[in-house]
């Protein structure tokens, strides 16, 4: 049996991932352990951290909290194929925060398609930065970059 109802999580990446800045199926609730799969764009991380949904009409309310996490591609020379040398790319990461808060600044009233594609619609009414990006470096020596931004968006599901 397939997605019934929508729910804040695939509403949120779909969302996301209509985005200018925002690569596509760069985003998801789970970090893919194979960094070479998003060396070259990126990945956002998104969970839900809190909000409030509506009984009276449906509107839900929640708060997302977006990891955006970069690194460098790894190196011909690489002794390991998934390592990747040199600085951590802050700059990468932090684009992808700064295109969240510049789409909640832009992108507002806009209908997402859900996947799997037997999902119901959903429409995002409005959508809000919480937080600046924060930078959260990441403290096991590996050179990842990554930032952390909460927004929250107002939805409801088509019928």
């Amino acid at each position: 049996m397939g997605i019934q109802y929508a729910n804040s999580e695939i509403v949120a990446r779909a969302w996301l991932l209509g985005l200018p800045g925002i690569p596509a199926g760069k985003v998801n609730t789970t970090l893919p352990q194979d960094k070479s799969s998003w060396s070259e764009t990126g990945f956002v991380q998104i969970a839900v951290t809190g909000g409030s949904p509506t009984t009276e009409n449906s509107l839900r309310r929640p708060v997302i909290t977006a990891t955006c996490w970069a690194v460098n591609p790894a190196s011909k020379n690489s002794p390991a194929p998934n390592m990747q040398p040199g600085k951590a790319p802050w700059g990468k990461a932090n684009d992808l925060a700064e295109a969240i808060v510049r789409g909640c600044e832009a992108e507002n009233g806009r209908g997402v398609t859900l996947s799997p594609a037997a999902a119901p619609g959903a429409q995002v009414l409005q959508a809000w930065v919480l937080s600046e990006p924060r930078r959260s470096p990441v403290q096991d020596g590996n050179p990842v970059a990554r930032y952390v931004v909460d927004f929250q968006i107002a939805w409801v599901e088509l019928t």
